[in-house]
């Protein structure tokens, strides 16, 4: 269970980058196993092919700059009020010629694959994409979860919608959007693990400590796909979810939502949840040792008085 972080180099991208990203990800997955890209995107249909819209083993997230960079610096430019990247027409003019795509998955061998596949064939994906791999992709290991209700922030837009397309209000219709959240993640879980839900998961946006407000944006992006082109609205910010901890941990790894496959859904822990995580590793340790402390004081002791007798 982790994430794949992709470094790519380019002056410019489609602010289509989300399907760019799709591409790219497919290729690489064709070049990897030809026969489960099949599986992953089509199927045979009385001797025709049609595409497989089941959902998929993975989630697909792009920040157009680079997402590896350091805490300080990431939070330098955001007091300097830096401009990561500039809308030019249908392009986006990076900053610093870098973007980053990230891959999400419960299949840690999927992504060990794909990181090996993009160092070997850096060349061929420069002439296909025009993109170059700036480092060498990177592997970040989620931690486990055992927690039923846990704090997590978004990565990409959480996109929760009716039957006819239409972004839920978390707030105003929160059982209607849970309930659409609930269907389409058990349709995520029976399609990868052959099982739904172990119980149904609950997410609700967090409210901020002073004024009371929740901490959550509605963003927008534009998405062309197929025949289908049109503004795709989504939730960013801090949230809790509520759930089986087991189906949790999968869900950060497998991501939340609709199109998680295209760009949207990511989450990982918010940064309170990493801090009561080391805390609670910290605490474990000290235990550890203290327990071997004093079994090692007895051990002495009982050598002691072996020798007195």
């Amino acid at each position: 269970m982790a994430k794949l972080f992709i470094t790519l180099k380019a002056d410019k991208i489609s602010r289509n980058y989300n399907m760019q990203a799709v591409a790219f990800i497919k290729d690489v997955i064709k070049s990897i196993d030809p026969i489960e890209y099949e599986k992953l995107y089509h199927y045979n249909d009385n001797g025709v092919v049609r595409a497989n819209k089941k959902p998929k083993p993975f989630c697909i997230g792009v920040k157009p700059y680079n997402y590896l960079k350091t805490k300080e610096e990431m939070e330098k430019q955001k007091q300097n009020k830096e401009k990561l990247y500039e809308a030019e027409g249908d392009m986006l003019k990076l900053k610093e010629g870098i973007f980053t795509i990230i891959v999400s998955a419960a299949d840690k061998e999927l992504l060990q694959k794909m990181a090996e596949e993009l160092k070997k064939s850096r060349e061929a994906y420069k002439v296909a994409f025009g993109w170059n791999i700036a480092f060498d992709p990177v592997i970040k290991q989620e931690p486990y979860i055992k927690s039923g209700r846990i704090k997590i922030r978004t990565v990409t837009p959480i996109v929760v919608t009716d039957r006819e397309g239409h972004l839920i209000d978390i707030e105003k219709e929160a059982n209607k959007f849970n309930e659409s959240l609930n269907y389409i993640m058990n349709q995520v879980f029976l399609a990868v693990f052959g099982r739904p839900l172990k119980k149904p998961i609950n997410l609700m946006p967090v409210k901020d400590k002073d004024t009371k407000k929740y901490v959550y944006s509605i963003v927008k992006n534009t998405i062309k796909v197929d025949n289908f082109e049109g503004i795709i609205k989504g939730y960013c910010g801090r949230f809790y979810i509520a759930g089986d901890p087991e189906d949790i941990n999968h869900i950060i790894n497998l991501g939340i939502g609709f199109r998680r496959s295209q760009g949207y859904g990511m989450i990982t822990l918010a940064p309170s949840e990493m801090v009561k995580i080391k805390l609670k590793k910290g605490k474990a340790r000290f235990s550890d040792k203290g327990k071997n402390t004093n079994k090692q004081g007895n051990q002495k002791a009982n050598k002691q008085q072996k020798a007195k007798r």
